[in-house]
């Protein structure tokens, strides 16, 4: 398997966790009250800040490769970031407008 071959895989597999790391906070921003959001347990801060490593681990990857690519994976942790800081807060305003944004994203 060449570099490109290499590193294009394992962005693609972290890239997919986040994704669906991702399609987690929407679900459950959309099902529960900030409150209970609040209780989980890793922590939604927990969980932006994991992705967050992941998408710097795929930007560094990928940004020569496919550029786009690598900024898709930093815009859904921004989000996720944005989110979870909201949460914290006790935002509900700010986390429902993350969301309708989140919710309109393309998920690929």
């Amino acid at each position: 398997m060449d570099d490109y071959s290499w590193k294009a895989q394992g962005a693609q597999d972290l890239y997919v966790r986040i994704l669906q790391t991702a399609n987690y906070f929407l679900r459950e921003a959309q099902q529960f009250e900030i409150i209970i959001l609040q209780g989980y347990d890793p922590s939604f801060e927990k969980l932006a800040y994991v992705m967050e490593q992941l998408a710097h681990i795929v930007y560094q990857s990928m940004i020569d490769l496919d550029p786009h690519f690598a900024q898709k994976a930093v815009d859904y942790s921004s989000y996720m970031r944005l989110m979870a800081r909201a949460i914290v807060q006790g935002d509900k305003d700010e986390l429902d407008r993350l969301t309708s944004e989140l919710d309109k994203m393309s998920f690929a």
